[in-house]
């Protein structure tokens, strides 16, 4: 799998296309004869894209490394630990199909809420001003880059509050992070 499109970690992640080399092995006694090889039913959160590679006939016990790239789009919503299954199909002359599964699950960030809490430990106070601070836990299976959280007042009322954006710091599996 390269996925050299995306970040380059050589693992399944939302919103990537990868870009699938397939290795071709004869296991037969005879000559497999010319075929082409596309992707076929896709299950999970991926779609296929591009047509088909053609390969040159296989020896018994031969190999062949395809020459071209299949292309298969990850859902930009793909959850962390999803299945994407995919049929490759090896179609030869006469139209005889050989059907390999290949499965891959998504690796993602996924962010759990810990708390919102005052920022400086002592809680609001009547008539004042009271900086809040998330903690997060990253309960997926790959780090997190960073960024930035938008946080709105879903009640408005007298509060004052209205949308505050805050940093959140690179953040490991399983570790916690607090907003800047």
């Amino acid at each position: 799998v390269d996925d050299s499109a995306g970040n380059g970690d050589q693992l399944v992640n939302p919103g990537e296309t990868l870009a699938l080399t397939a290795t071709m092995h004869n296991h037969g006694s005879s000559d497999s004869g010319v075929f082409t090889l596309s992707l076929g039913a896709v299950t999970g959160p991926a779609t296929a894209v591009g047509g088909q590679v053609a390969f040159a006939s296989l020896a018994a016990g031969g190999e062949s490394v395809a020459p071209a790239t299949l292309g298969l789009a990850v859902a930009a919503d793909a959850a962390d630990g999803a299945w994407v299954t995919v049929q490759m199909d090896a179609e030869r002359t006469g139209g005889l199909h050989d059907i390999s599964t290949v499965v891959w699950q998504v690796a993602a960030p996924a962010w759990g809420e810990v708390s919102l809490h005052a920022a400086d430990g002592l809680g609001p106070r009547p008539g004042q001003t009271t900086d809040l601070a998330l903690s997060l836990r990253n309960t997926g299976s790959v780090a997190t880059s960073g960024g930035v959280i938008e946080l709105a007042v879903l009640t408005p009322g007298d509060s004052g509050l209205g949308t505050v954006s805050a940093a959140l710091p690179a953040c490991l599996p399983g570790e916690m992070v607090t907003t800047a």
